[in-house]
C-alpha cells in the first residue's frame, strides 16, 4: 500500500459526493502527472469495499498497464483485458480494459457498478464510437470520467451542449496546483530561432496540417538540434513532439547522427516498453513522438520538452486574475491594482492550518481580459466575488470532518453539486494584551460614545438616559477599572428637545487626590484611545479579547436598540464617516477569525444636512466561512413564509478587454474584498512557475526545472509562459449612467449595478430602454433600421457625441435663438450633410464639416448654415458654438423654447 496525495483523496471524495447528489456521470479534470491512475484505483478500492465491481477503460496499452499497476499498489485484485497485451480477464473485482478490445463485449463482464473512463476527452458528444457503445451496455452503472483536457477545439466542453458525455466537472487539479504542491517541477519556455513560418501553413478542421509543417521542419532540423544542444547541454531527458511520422523518423535518425541517443515512438512502434525502460534508465537521452506520448506516458526524468508542431491550443498560457474592483488586504490596508507596490506585504491564508500570514509579493500581473476568457462570481448579502474563469477558488464540502481547503478553478466551482463552504476569515497569531476585559470594554465605549476635551483632558462617555441598562453597564465598567468618574444628566435642547436626556460620565486623566487617591485616571489607557484604530496596540488583541471589545462597541454604536440582553448573532457597528477606522477594524476582524463585511450608507441631502457624508457600518459574525449553493440545491424559505435565494457561484457578464489583476504569494492564496465583502481565494500563479511546494527531492536528483523549447512559434501566438498575450477584442463600450462602469453597447443591463441600459432612437435621438422595439417618442420601428436612407457606399459619420454625452443633454429639443436639433449626419461624395428635426437638409461648408459628427443643434440664415452647437465636454451648463467662419466659442447653454 502507498500513501495517496491529498488531492487524489479530494478527487475521490468529490466523485463520491457527486454520487450522493444523484450524479451518474461526473468528470474529474486532473492534469498530467497528477496521478489520475491512483485516484481511479482509490475509487475502485472504495467500491469493492461496498461489494461493487469496477472497469477502468483506456485507449492505449501503456495506460491499461499503468492503471492496473496503480490498483495493485492499493492492494486490489485486478485483471487486464487487452488483446494486444495477451490478457482477457472478464470477472475480476477490478478490470483494466483496452476499449477497442471490449467495446462490443459488455455483456460478458457480468454485473458491474462502475465504469471509469481514462482520458475522457476521447468520448464524443454523439452516440457513435467505441466508448459510447461500451457505456450503453451498462445502463445502470456509474460512469465517471478522468482527463486533463475537458475543453477541446472541436466538440466543445465535455459537460456542456447537447449530448455532452458528462454532467459536471466535480474536481479540478491543474499543472499550477501540482507545482505549488511540489509534485511537479517549475517550467519555463525560451523562444527559438528559425521558427516555422505560419503564413505558409494550411488548416484542416481547425488545426494546422502535418504535411504543411513538414515542408519547413525538415529543412530546419539541423538548426533546431544545434539550439537544443546549446540550450539543453545540461538536460538529461529530452521529449520532442513532431507533426508527422515522417518528421519524427527523420529527427530520430539525425539526433543519433549527432551523437544523441534517441528513439522514436509512433503508433506502429511495437517495443514501446523497452524504449520507455531505456529512456527512464538513462540509456536514451531523447524520445521523439507524434501524438504517442501525449497521454499515459509517465516519466519523471524529462527536463527538456521541444515543440516542433504548431498548434491552435492556448494550453498552458493562462493566468488567473481578479477584476479591477477587487481589493487585496495588505499591511497598509485594502489596496486596488493602482495602489499596490511590489514592496507591499499581502495577507496569505494557509490552507492546512487556517492561519493568516503577511507574505511578500512574488509577482504581480495586470492585464486586459483575453478574448477567450470568461468571468465568474457571486453577489449575495455576504459575498461579492468576480474572477476570471480559471482563477483558483478555495472550497470544501459541508462535512464537519472535512478540514482541508482544496483549490478549484472558478469555472469548475460553478459546476459543484450540493452546498460548499469558502473561507472568509483566518487566524493570525497575536501575543495578547495585559488589559483586563473591563478595560477593553472601557476602550470600546470610548471608541463609540466617548470624546476627550483637549483643554481640560476630561474624557466623556455619553449615553441616552432612556437606556438604563446601558448606563448601568458603563457605570460598572468604570468602577471595575478603578477609575474616578462623575456623572450628570443633560437635557436636550433645540431640535432634539423631544429626545430623552443624555447621561454624561466624566473621567479625569491624572491620578485623583485626597480621598480618591486609591483610584486612577485614564492616562494609562491613552495608547488605546485612538478613534482611528491606527494604534499598533490593537494588533496585540487575541480573538477572545477582540470579541470583548466588539461587544462593548456594539452596545455603544450597534443596532442593539434598548434590549440589553439581546441574543447576539451578528454585530452591526456604525463608524459614522470614519472610513479609516472601519477599514482597520475590518482587517483586524478578518485576521481574528470573524466574518466581517462593510456597508456604505449614502444619505440624501436634507434641510439640516445639505452635504451628507457616507456612513460606514461593519457587519461582524463569529464564523470564518460562508456557504455557497451548487447544482441540485433549491432556494429556501424562513418558517415556510419568507422565501430567499441562495448564494450561487456562476458565470457573470464581462467586458472583453477589461482590466484584471492579481498578485502571487508563497502560500498561493490572498484575502480579497469587493464592495466591502471579504473572501479568501487563490492567487494568480504565473504560468508554470513554482509558488511554494517542496522540490528538494527533485533538485537532489538533478532536476530543478523543465525547459520548453518552442520551434513551432506557439510562443509567438500565445506569448511566453510568464507573460500572456491576450487575443485582441473589438467591442464598443458605453458608460452606465448609474455607476460609470464600462459596458458593451449591446448589453441590456449593466453588469455591475444591474441598471437598465438605454439606447438612442435612430430617428429622433431620444434615449429609450434597450429592448424597446417601437420608440415611444416618435413611433420609429427599431426592426426597420435607421430612419434616414443612406446612399450605398457612403461613409456614415458617428451619431452626435456618443451615447454618454447625448444622455447628458437629453431630451433634445429646440433652443432659443433659432437652434434646431440635428437628427442625423452623414457624408456623401466628400460632402458633410446634416438633417434637422424639421426634415430640412443642410450641406456644411468645409470649415464646419469636421464638427458634423459632434454637432447637436444647427442654425440657418438666408438658406445657409450660420453655426453649430456641440457639447462642451461633460458640462451641462455650457456648449461650444462654431460660427460659419469656423470660430469655436464656449457659450451658455441656450434655454429650451
Amino acid at each position: 500500500m502507498i500513501q495517496l496525495r491529498p488531492h487524489q483523496i479530494d478527487a475521490a471524495d468529490a466523485v463520491e459526493d457527486a454520487y450522493r447528489a444523484g450524479m451518474m456521470r461526473p468528470l474529474v479534470d486532473s492534469c498530467v502527472g497528477s496521478g489520475k491512475s491512483l485516484t481511479m484505483a482509490e475509487l475502485a478500492r472504495r467500491a469493492w469495499a461496498r461489494g461493487e465491481r469496477t472497469i477502468i477503460c483506456a485507449h492505449r496499452e501503456s495506460l491499461v498497464e499503468q492503471n492496473a499497476e496503480a490498483c495493485r499498489k492499493l492492494g486490489l485484485q485486478v485483471g487486464i483485458n487487452a488483446a494486444k497485451l495477451g490478457e482477457r480477464t472478464w470477472r475480476a473485482p477490478v478490470i483494466s480494459a483496452m476499449i477497442n478490445s471490449v467495446y462490443n463485449s459488455a455483456q460478458q463482464f457480468g454485473p458491474v457498478a462502475n465504469i471509469f473512463t481514462d482520458e475522457a476527452h476521447l468520448v464524443p458528444h454523439s452516440e457513435s464510437g467505441m466508448y459510447r457503445e461500451f457505456l450503453r451496455g451498462f445502463p445502470n452503472a456509474r460512469k465517471p470520467g478522468f482527463s486533463g483536457t475537458v475543453f477541446r477545439l472541436q466538440g466543445g466542453s465535455l459537460v456542456e451542449g447537447e449530448g455532452a458525455p458528462f454532467e459536471r466537472v466535480v474536481f479540478a487539479y491543474s499543472i499550477i496546483d501540482g507545482i505549488r504542491d511540489g509534485y511537479l517541477v517549475p517550467a519555463y519556455s525560451a523562444p527559438a530561432s528559425d521558427k516555422i513560418d505560419v503564413s505558409k501553413l494550411r488548416k484542416t478542421a481547425g488545426e494546422f496540417t502535418g504535411a504543411s509543417q513538414d515542408a519547413q521542419m525538415l529543412a530546419l532540423m539541423d538548426s533546431h538540434i544545434a539550439q537544443m544542444m546549446v540550450g539543453g547541454a545540461d538536460r538529461r531527458a529530452w521529449l520532442i513532439f513532431e507533426a508527422t511520422q515522417k518528421a519524427a523518423l527523420a529527427m530520430t535518425e539525425r539526433l543519433n547522427a549527432w551523437g544523441i541517443p534517441a528513439a522514436c515512438v509512433i503508433d506502429k512502434t511495437r517495443d514501446r516498453r523497452a524504449i520507455y525502460d531505456a529512456f527512464n534508465a538513462g540509456r536514451l537521452r531523447a524520445l521523439v513522438n507524434v501524438e504517442a506520448l501525449t497521454t499515459g506516458f509517465d516519466s519523471q526524468r524529462i527536463d527538456l520538452v521541444c515543440f516542433r508542431r504548431r498548434t491552435m491550443s492556448l494550453g498552458l498560457y493562462i493566468q488567473m486574475c481578479l477584476d479591477a474592483q477587487t481589493e487585496i488586504l495588505t499591511e497598509r490596508g485594502w489596496l486596488r491594482h493602482n495602489q499596490m507596490t511590489d514592496g507591499d506585504k499581502v495577507a496569505g491564508f494557509d490552507r492546512e492550518t487556517g492561519a493568516i500570514e503577511w507574505c511578500d509579493i512574488l509577482s504581480r500581473v495586470e492585464r486586459p481580459l483575453s478574448g477567450g476568457e470568461r468571468m465568474y462570481g457571486i453577489k449575495s448579502p455576504h459575498l461579492d466575488i468576480r474572477v476570471t474563469d480559471q482563477h483558483d477558488m478555495l472550497v470544501r464540502s459541508m462535512s464537519r470532518t472535512t478540514k482541508r481547503w482544496t483549490k478549484e478553478p472558478a469555472a469548475q466551482m460553478a459546476m459543484r453539486a450540493g452546498l460548499s463552504r469558502i473561507p472568509v476569515a483566518g487566524i493570525q497569531g497575536a501575543c495578547g494584551t495585559v488589559l483586563t476585559d473591563d478595560e477593553l470594554r472601557f476602550v470600546g465605549w470610548y471608541l463609540t460614545d466617548g470624546c476627550i476635551n483637549k483643554k481640560t483632558n476630561q474624557l466623556y462617555i455619553a449615553q441616552s438616559d432612556a437606556k438604563p441598562a446601558h448606563c448601568a453597564e458603563i457605570r460598572r465598567v468604570l468602577q471595575s477599572c478603578g477609575l474616578k468618574f462623575g456623572e450628570c444628566l443633560i437635557k436636550r435642547t433645540g431640535a432634539q428637545v423631544h429626545y430623552a436626556p443624555s447621561r454624561h460620565f466624566t473621567v479625569s486623566k491624572g491620578t485623583p487626590r485626597g480621598r480618591d487617591h486609591h483610584l486612577r485616571g485614564w492616562s494609562h489607557l491613552e495608547p488605546w484611545l485612538d478613534k482611528s484604530i491606527g494604534s499598533p496596540r490593537f494588533e496585540m488583541l487575541t480573538q477572545r479579547q477582540l470579541l470583548v471589545l466588539l461587544q462593548a462597541m456594539w452596545l455603544g454604536d450597534g443596532r442593539s436598540g434598548s434590549a440589553f440582553d439581546y441574543t447576539l448573532r451578528t454585530f452591526d457597528i456604525t463608524f459614522g464617516d470614519n472610513r479609516d477606522a472601519a477599514e482597520r477594524m475590518q482587517s483586524l476582524c478578518v485576521r481574528r477569525g470573524f466574518r466581517c463585511n462593510m456597508a456604505v450608507q449614502r444619505q440624501k441631502p436634507s434641510s439640516w444636512n445639505a452635504n451628507p457624508k457616507p456612513q460606514y457600518m461593519l457587519h461582524i459574525k463569529s464564523v470564518s466561512t460562508s456557504t455557497v449553493a451548487g447544482f441540485g440545491v433549491a432556494d429556501g424559505s424562513i418558517s415556510g413564509k419568507k422565501s430567499y435565494k441562495r448564494s450561487r457561484f456562476e458565470e457573470v457578464p464581462h467586458v472583453p478587454g477589461e482590466l484584471v489583476w492579481c498578485v502571487e504569494t508563497r502560500l498561493g492564496t490572498i484575502v480579497t474584498r469587493r464592495n466591502g465583502k471579504v473572501a479568501i481565494v487563490g492567487n494568480c500563479g504565473r504560468g508554470l512557475r513554482t509558488i511554494g511546494g517542496n522540490l528538494e527531492a527533485s533538485i537532489r536528483a538533478g532536476k530543478s526545472d523543465c525547459l520548453f523549447y518552442d520551434f513551432a512559434g506557439v510562443i509567438d501566438q500565445h506569448g511566453p509562459l510568464d507573460f500572456i498575450r491576450p487575443k485582441e477584442t473589438k467591442v464598443n463600450l458605453v458608460s452606465c449612467e448609474a455607476c460609470d462602469a464600462r459596458v458593451p453597447s449591446a448589453a441590456m443591463r449593466c453588469w455591475n449595478c444591474d441598471e437598465q441600459m438605454n439606447k438612442l432612437c435612430p430617428a429622433c435621438l431620444v434615449n429609450i430602454p434597450k429592448g424597446t422595439l417601437d420608440c415611444p417618442e416618435c413611433g420609429h420601428d427599431m426592426r426597420a433600421g435607421g430612419g434616414e436612407p443612406v446612399q450605398r457606399g457612403a461613409k456614415l459619420l458617428e451619431t452626435p457625441s456618443g451615447a454618454a454625452l447625448i444622455a447628458a443633454f437629453r431630451p433634445v429639443s429646440e433652443k432659443a435663438g433659432g437652434w434646431i436639433p440635428i437628427r442625423r449626419a452623414w457624408e456623401v461624395d466628400g460632402r458633410a450633410i446634416v438633417a434637422d428635426s424639421n426634415g430640412d437638409r443642410w450641406e456644411l461648408p468645409d470649415v464646419l464639416a469636421p464638427h458634423a459628427a459632434d454637432a447637436r443643434w444647427i442654425r440657418g440664415e438666408a438658406g445657409a448654415v450660420a453655426g453649430l452647437l456641440k457639447p462642451n465636454g461633460s458640462s451641462r451648463n455650457t456648449v461650444l458654438q462654431i460660427t460659419a467662419e469656423g470660430v469655436v466659442l464656449p457659450v451658455p447653454m441656450p434655454p429650451k423654447i
